[in-house]
Parts: C-alpha cells; sequence; structure tokens
C-alpha cells in the first residue's frame, strides 16, 4: 500500500512502518513527530513559536517597526503584564458570538499555540499587542475569543471526543514523570523536571504556566494510571525500513515542527524531506497553494517527489501594520502616476482594502458562514472554490463602512473585491481591490486598486 499520514497519522504511520515495512510501496507522513515523541513538556514547540514570530516578522515588509527589532520581547512584555494583571472582556469568535475572555497568561498561551492552524496568529498578534499597550484592546481580545478553549468537553463525541484524545495522549506521548511513578509522587516529579529546564526554555512563559494550560493539556494525564504492561510505539529492536519516504511539514507549523519532521527524515534511510515555507500544520490534504498536494501526488505515481521548488514560492503572511482607532492614522495607498486623489482618499482606499483583508483572514475560523467585524458590521460567505464574500457595513476602522462582495479563486490563487464604502465626513466612493497569492506580491495586501 502506499501509506498516507497526516498530523497524529503520522505517529500511527510510522508504528504500522516499523511492524509491516513489507506491506509497504510508498510512505507519506505530513506534519510529522518523531517516535515515542519528543520533549514531554513541549518546550520544542514554545521554540518553534518564537522562530515563528522572527520569520513572519523578517519576512513582511509590513511587521510593526516597534516589533521587528525583537517580537519575541514584545510578546514577552505584554505576557508579564497580563500576570501582574488578568483582565475580562468581550469580543466576538470565528462565528461572531459574542464571547467572555479573560486574558490571563493562559489565554496568550493559547493564542500564541494557535499559529499552527491560524494564520491570522502570525498577521495580528505583533500589532494587536501594541494595540493593547495604548488601551485599545479589541483585537487581542479577539484573537482569545477565537482561539482560546472554553468547554471542549462539551463537544458531540461523534466530532471531538475528550476522553478518546486523552486516552491517546496520556497513553502515546511521554510525560513529565515516569510511567511507573505513583500518582500520589507524579506532583512533586513534574516540578523536579521543571525546575531542571535551563532559563528561557519556555520564554515568552513560565514553565508552569506553558504545561499547565487547557491547551493540548500537558498534565492532563497526572492521574492516568500506570500501563499495565509495555507497550511503545517503536519496538525495541526494530528498523525504519527503506521504503520510499515523503516527509511534509511547514516552516510555521509550531506543533509538529519542522525539526521534529527533520529527525523522522533521518531514520528512514530512502526518505525525502520537504519544508514547505510560510506553511503551517497538514500541508498536502488542506492545500489551498497548490504546492504541497502536487508533490504528494507526483511522489505515489513515481515514487519521487520531482520538483520541489513551489515549497519556497508559498505567499508569506502580510503582517498588520497597526490597528487604527481613526482613519488618519492609517497609511494612505500609493498614488499611481496620474492619480489627482487626495491623501484622505488613499487612506480611506487602504482602510477598505484591510478592511476585506481582515475579513478574509478569519475565513480560518468560520464554521456557520457568518461572522461580524472588528468594529461593527456583518459579513458571510458561501462556495468552496470560489469563495464569496459579502460584506454589509463591516468595520475594520472605526467610522469605516464596508460593504460589498469579494471573491476568493482558490485554484487560481486570486482574490478581487467590489465594495461600496462610507467614511468619515460624508466622504463615500466604490473600490475595486485585487490580490494574487504569490511571494512578495500577496496573500494579505492589494496589489491594485481603484479609487471611484
Amino acid at each position: 500500500m502506499d501509506l498516507y499520514g497526516d498530523s497524529y497519522g503520522t505517529y500511527a504511520a510510522q508504528a504500522f512502518a516499523l511492524r509491516f515495512p513489507e506491506r509497504l510501496r510508498s510512505l507519506t507522513v505530513d506534519g510529522a513527530y518523531p517516535l515515542p515523541g519528543t520533549d514531554p513538556a513541549a518546550a520544542d514547540l514554545v521554540a518553534a513559536g518564537r522562530l515563528g514570530l522572527e520569520l513572519t516578522c523578517s519576512r513582511s515588509a509590513r511587521c510593526p517597526a516597534a516589533a521587528r527589532a525583537d517580537p519575541v520581547g514584545l510578546v514577552t512584555r505584554y505576557v508579564d503584564a497580563v500576570r501582574a494583571n488578568p483582565f475580562t472582556g468581550f469580543a466576538p469568535d470565528g462565528d461572531g458570538t459574542r464571547t467572555r475572555v479573560r486574558l490571563n497568561e493562559d489565554a496568550l498561551v493559547q493564542i500564541f499555540s494557535s499559529g499552527y492552524y491560524y494564520p491570522a496568529l502570525w498577521r495580528e498578534l505583533p500589532a494587536a499587542l501594541l494595540a493593547a499597550e495604548t488601551g485599545d484592546t479589541a483585537p487581542i481580545l479577539r484573537l482569545g475569543a477565537e482561539t482560546v478553549i472554553v468547554d471542549a468537553g462539551g463537544a458531540d463525541p461523534p466530532s471531538f471526543s475528550e476522553a478518546l484524545y486523552l486516552a491517546v495522549t496520556c497513553h502515546d506521548y511521554p510525560q513529565l514523570w515516569d510511567p511507573d511513578t505513583p500518582l500520589r509522587d507524579r506532583p512533586e516529579e513534574v516540578d523536579e523536571w521543571l525546575a531542571a529546564y535551563p532559563d528561557g526554555a519556555f520564554t515568552p512563559f513560565t514553565g508552569e504556566a506553558w504545561t499547565g494550560t487547557d491547551y493540548e493539556g500537558w498534565l492532563s494525564c497526572l492521574r492516568w494510571p500506570s500501563p499495565v504492561r509495555e507497550d511503545p510505539a517503536d519496538p525495541p529492536g526494530a528498523d525504519y525500513p527503506d521504503v520510499p519516504t515523503l516527509v511534509l511539514n511547514g516552516d510555521l507549523d509550531t506543533i509538529t515542527t519542522s525539526a521534529q519532521a527533520a529527525e523522522v527524515a533521518r531514520r528512514f534511510p530512502e526518505s525525502t524531506f520537504v519544508e514547505v515555507q510560510n506553511s503551517f500544520h497538514v500541508t498536502a490534504l488542506y492545500d489551498n497553494d497548490g504546492c504541497a498536494s502536487r508533490i504528494y501526488v507526483r511522489f505515489v505515481k513515481e515514487l519521487d517527489p520531482g520538483d520541489t521548488s513551489c515549497a519556497r514560492e508559498i505567499p508569506e503572511p502580510h503582517l498588520v501594520p497597526l490597528f487604527a482607532t481613526e482613519l488618519q492614522d492609517v497609511t494612505p495607498a500609493n498614488s499611481a502616476q496620474g492619480d489627482d486623489s487626495r491623501r484622505s482618499d488613499r487612506q480611506l482606499a487602504a482602510a477598505s482594502a484591510s478592511t476585506v483583508a481582515d475579513v478574509f483572514s478569519r475565513w480560518w475560523v468560520n464554521y456557520d458562514g457568518t461572522s461580524v467585524g472588528l468594529r461593527g458590521g456583518t459579513w458571510s460567505y458561501e462556495g468552496d472554490d470560489p469563495v464569496v464574500f459579502s460584506l454589509d457595513g463591516v468595520e475594520f476602522v472605526p467610522g469605516v463602512n464596508v460593504s460589498g462582495t469579494a471573491r476568493w479563486n482558490v485554484s487560481e490563487r486570486t482574490l478581487t473585491a467590489r465594495v461600496e464604502v462610507d467614511g468619515p465626513g460624508g466622504v463615500n466612493g466604490e473600490l475595486r481591490l485585487g490580490w494574487v497569492a504569490q511571494r512578495g506580491a500577496g496573500g494579505g495586501d492589494p496589489g491594485w486598486c481603484g479609487w471611484q
């Protein structure tokens, strides 16, 4: 068989390959990590988050100037602030439901950890923290409402079973205690393990906050029974087979990191490792860039991934430079030759384009097809390819109301929009926008716009 596994499926696929190598024609692991796991406290995932902040800020010309030199330091500074003074606010979740958010260190751990599945985290976090430091908490509260776990236990078991998840986590993965340690002695052993980590291992968080969060439940297994018998994922003495193997990983994946995937590739003698730049967790199955899926299909057909250069051409996240609280703070769009527009016109055009981009960014966490704007208004979408967005009075910048439609042609990697804009002081007009999703020329900023 040709076996494909993604995320936890890579764990199962590797375990299968070690037991039944003769049954495999090829093996593909997408979003992979080594058996039986890596750091039991997941300090390597914190390191991947720090690297992701640095990569996305360095790749986007729009990274806020106040964050560019040290984006990790910016997050650390804000974590320190909310550790001392947590606060509560309300913001819309991915489906637009008004949600109460307790913004403390645990919430920031979960927000920070969402980058493996939510591109808006990279796009917005630096600007959201800078806005919060000046008193505008709407952007960071919204990120919290979209990513912080409220009640995972209430999920429908056929869709997601918390019990099954814990059974896998507690049985298969390394823990911060010896499996045979009695339940009453485990907390003390955890404290000893965490104390042995070097200073800065969990920056921008404390080790206690990182491992104690509801997210992923690093300490959720404290009361899980010790195993009755040994059942290792990688049986002693098993050799990694020389079956043709393709290892795929996004370089912004913070749940199965590229460092982990590279280790998996190193273990399989006939492996090819393809790191997909500016991509996230599971690159082939949910491929909106037309790259990793094509590499996979060719590999299965020919046992050779062929030309993988597209993995270096995925458009980078274009960061939000500023969450403006008034139109005059918006950087105006560039003026074309022969353009007689005023600066205020170009500011309104730029604010409108940012509004459309903000709606597009929320698609990743919207499940019912409707939601609301950051400052007001509503929007909806329908379709798979193309995806058509409808905006009704959406406000990203206060006082700038945007209505109309945007069309995302997924396979063609383009997004176009035609919207009507009502701005402060009765200024209004129509705007046409276009993006081309190519590296350095799209993904978050309009490549062109026309104002009437």
